[in-house]
């Protein structure tokens, strides 16, 4: 007999592979064997943010919060499906409660970083951007953004700082 957790990793296996509609054959599999497992829930949401379908992403991730209200990343990728459906503020209040949960969520602290970047409020993407690296510092797409955050502040020696090390992960192909 497979389990859920089995149907589960299948899941996960299969999105990562590009096969969407057969992870959700197998997500859909698992949640038949435990209709309230977040993890599995989230997961599947996963799959419609790849798809970009927001709406029953978030759809997913707000039954998962309901769930298991204090997972960071549940509420990080809320944000994530907000701000990509142009609810920008709500994004950001879900980025902040992942904060919350989790201080070091280098990802949420990037994603605020690009709200506040495209609200032009370009100290506090730094900072935002700063946090993020500090905390994964592998992370290429935090670089880049901490390197156009400088670029926008006219920091020409921390431009070439950020680039420089951007440059170091995209040619190592390091997006942690």
């Amino acid at each position: 007999m497979v389990s859920a957790d089995q149907m589960n990793s299948e899941g996960i296996r299969l999105s990562q592979s590009g096969k969407y509609d057969k992870a959700l054959l197998a997500f859909n599999t698992a949640l038949e064997m435990e209709p309230a497992n977040p993890r599995i829930i989230y997961n599947m949401a996963l799959v419609f943010i790849r798809k970009e379908d927001y709406a029953t992403a978030q759809e997913l991730l707000i039954k998962a919060i309901d769930l298991e209200p204090e997972e960071g990343d549940f509420h990080n990728d809320l944000g994530l499906c907000y701000y990509r459906s142009g609810k920008k503020d709500e994004a950001l209040a879900e980025y902040d409660r992942a904060l919350e949960l989790n201080p070091t969520h280098s990802t949420a602290w990037n994603n605020r970083g690009v709200y506040y970047f495209q609200k032009e409020d370009y100290p506090r993407a730094e900072e935002c951007f700063r946090t993020s690296v500090n905390l994964n510092p592998d992370w290429e797409d935090s670089w880049f953004n901490l390197r156009d955050t400088y670029e926008m502040l006219g920091e020409r020696k921390k431009w070439k700082e950020a680039h420089k090390r951007y440059r170091e992960l995209s040619r190592n192909g390091r997006k942690s």
